[in-house]
């Protein structure tokens, strides 16, 4: 079996709240701050060894454990070129959709979903050892 650690950081651009000043004459304009949120996430992704499609995996975040299905890995001469998947989270019914490419250091993308639109995505990918997972032996 094939078991991959992922971590990262997703970025999302939100309204932050609002500032209201009187002004004389009576109207009141109103001003909204633009704000970048970011959000770290850690999970596994796992398959069949020698599988580079279909894969799937676990991620958790502030909102929740979520699933991974559909995992696509794009491998050259060793290196993960670029990832694509779908995450669904365990409380929700909604899913987003995730595509990144290697830019030379990190893994770099887009995330888009129907409940929480657009934004970015950084992350590394790293191959684990199933041994990773278990404690080691008990002394008795």
């Amino acid at each position: 079996m094939a078991i991959y650690l992922i971590q990262g950081f997703s970025f999302h651009k939100r309204l932050q709240g609002t500032e209201r000043f009187t002004q004389v004459g009576g109207s009141v304009p109103t001003i909204a701050h633009e704000a970048v949120t970011r959000l770290m996430f850690s999970g596994v992704i796992f398959g069949e060894r020698r599988s580079t499609t279909n894969l799937s995996g676990y991620l958790q975040d502030r909102f929740g454990n979520s699933r991974l299905m559909y995992v696509n890995m794009n491998w050259i001469r060793g290196t993960l070129n670029s990832i694509d998947f779908v995450k669904k989270y365990d409380h929700r019914s909604d899913v987003i959709h995730y595509e990144m490419t290697f830019n030379g250091y990190f893994l770099a993308g887009k995330y888009k979903g129907g409940a929480v639109g657009e934004g970015f995505i950084n992350c590394y990918i790293t191959n684990a050892s199933g041994s990773l997972f278990f404690p080691p032996p008990l002394e008795v």
